[in-house]
């Protein structure tokens, strides 16, 4: 199972990804540490951003089908983040039973969590949400909120593994039904 979570800067996706999901036996992929790897290990160097982003320009689809290639599609993975459509109809190319889920943050809350940088990241960040790709935010089929308590944020979570669960048994009763 794969579940993407995507949402603006300090909503608190990467601490919810850190802290919620691998109590539940997910392991946590972050594309930033993965990105960071892979282009240390290449080039000896640590400016992976400016690579990537090259690179994203370039050909998004082949940079996250690139990405995706250390995922096993046997193990239970929350990713850290999704945030264009593209990545997004990647990923469900090579994982189809793969969730979105959004973290949200009121933005009183957000915005003390993050700098004028990100501000400005954020606004290009919901370009790639609403592109001529689609909206990303369109795909998203729960939400968890980055304000709310650990002890709600993982009911919530179990809940949603519950709720994929359930998914994947009626349709796969529909495949059997077919054969």
């Amino acid at each position: 199972m794969l579940i993407g979570i995507t949402g603006l800067h300090g909503a608190g996706k990467s601490y919810f990804c850190n802290t919620i999901p691998p109590k539940f036996g997910f392991k946590v992929f972050s594309k930033k540490l993965e990105l960071s790897r892979i282009y240390k290990a290449k080039t000896d160097r640590d400016d992976w951003e400016n690579w990537y982003r090259r690179e994203y320009k370039r050909d998004p689809k082949k940079i996250t089908e690139f990405i995706l290639l250390s995922i096993r599609n046997d193990e239970n993975v929350i990713f850290d983040a999704v945030h264009s459509p593209v990545e997004w109809h990647v990923i469900k190319e090579h994982f189809p039973n793969a969730e979105l889920a959004e973290v949200i943050t009121p933005n009183l809350i957000r915005l003390q969590r993050i700098t004028k940088q990100d501000i400005e990241k954020d606004k290009e960040r919901i370009k790639h949400w609403h592109s001529e790709n689609g909206c990303l935010l369109s795909e998203v089929g729960w939400s968890f909120n980055g304000a709310a308590s650990k002890e709600l944020n993982e009911k919530s979570f179990k809940e949603f593994v519950d709720f994929i669960k359930q998914k994947e048994r009626k349709e796969n009763d529909k495949a059997d039904l077919t054969l």
